[in-house]
């Protein structure tokens, strides 16, 4: 089993995920929206993150936070410049 980072390949196996994360809640997110979420998780520079588990041929995502396939650092509220995972 390996767990990484995720990168632009991934993006087939993650959609049907969100896909489903959104019909669950009942909404409507645009295209737009799935690839600006998308780009971020990509993005070094930003605080939205995604992993994937592989074992094998099958690739399932790794269970973390919203969709269970990612989560965003936000800077720890008592020490200056140190990100925590929510």
């Amino acid at each position: 089993m390996i767990v990484r980072m995720a990168c632009e390949a991934d993006f087939k196996s993650w959609l049907p995920l969100w896909k489903g994360y959104q019909q669950f809640y009942k909404a409507d997110i645009s295209e737009k929206t799935t690839a600006t979420k998308w780009a971020r998780f990509l993005d070094v520079t930003e605080p939205m993150h995604a992993k994937a588990r592989e074992s094998g041929a099958s690739r399932i995502w790794w269970l973390t936070h919203e969709t269970n396939t990612h989560w965003i650092s936000h800077r720890h509220r008592r020490r200056k410049n140190q990100p925590r995972c929510s």
